[in-house]
């Protein structure tokens, strides 16, 4: 079936692909909001920080059915997959918001079936990694440090 080549696409591709973080990060308390995403060691800029996995749901959301709890940690807005929300593995779901000013990006590549995170400047040791949220309407970003 369909179903059964799809689940073996999507195990040849997570055998073919490291989803991982960098050694040097962890979870921790954040002061930006609960639990955040931190190096022990400086990270040069583009570096990849992590590659997740990521799992892919159709959803469309009504005032009918309100957005669950869950969707919080999901990220949608891709042109290319109105419907679709994806869940990242690894810390992907712990990433606090800088807005503009934040020192990671997110990229996804559905082929591999993977958002990956990229340092976009340097970062020091201690520093908590921030993302943009509304990355995808907001790709200016304005701090530089």
């Amino acid at each position: 079936s369909s179903a059964v080549s799809m689940q073996r696409r999507i195990s040849f591709l997570l055998a073919q692909m490291e989803y991982a973080p960098l050694p040097c990060i962890r979870v921790r308390a954040s002061p930006t909001h609960g639990l955040g995403v931190f190096t022990d060691e400086p990270i040069a800029a583009d570096t990849v920080v992590e590659h997740c996995a990521v799992l892919e749901t159709l959803v469309r959301l009504t005032p009918q059915q309100p957005q669950a709890q869950m969707m919080r940690y999901m990220y949608t807005g891709w042109k290319e997959y109105p419907d679709i929300c994806f869940m990242p593995a690894g810390f992907g779901t712990m990433y606090n918001n800088g807005e503009r000013c934040c020192n990671v990006r997110w990229e996804l590549d559905m082929d591999n079936r993977c958002l990956s995170f990229h340092a976009i400047r340097d970062i020091a040791a201690g520093e908590e990694l921030l993302m943009d949220y509304n990355q995808m309407r907001r790709p200016k970003i304005l701090c530089p440090t």
